[in-house]
């Protein structure tokens, strides 16, 4: 058995289908971020602006219902106050989901008000 081999080294860095690999999946990775960060921050500002409009017809009956929408991070939170004579607020249900939300706007627009499901 000979005890001398021939091998064939290349560089992996002149290889052209590694050159650029890394920059390219750190360009990717940035833009799926940069596009994730704009839905998420769409997506508040749709719901800050439908609370604003629910805020101004619950006024306008003088509810005491409200909403609280608020970020923490890349999560998105709403909880229903309810506003109490001396200028306080209780929390009554928190983190309640966007259909829940959606339920609730058409509630205030079409009927007399909010319908709060205690038993979830």
């Amino acid at each position: 058995m000979p005890d001398e081999f021939d091998i064939n080294i290349r560089k992996v860095n002149e290889s052209g289908a590694f050159r650029d690999q890394g920059g390219r999946r750190q360009r990717q990775d940035q833009k799926k971020r940069e596009t994730g960060d704009d839905a998420a921050r769409d997506h508040f500002q749709e719901i800050s602006a439908s609370v604003a409009h629910a805020h101004r017809i619950l006024e306008q009956r003088q509810s005491p219902y409200r909403f609280h929408v608020y970020r923490n991070g890349d999560d998105m939170f709403i909880d229903i106050v309810v506003l109490d004579e001396h200028g306080g607020s209780t929390t009554i249900r928190k983190n309640i989901t966007d259909q829940e939300f959606t339920n609730i706007i058409k509630n205030i627009e079409t009927l007399d008000g909010v319908i709060i499901d205690y038993t979830a």
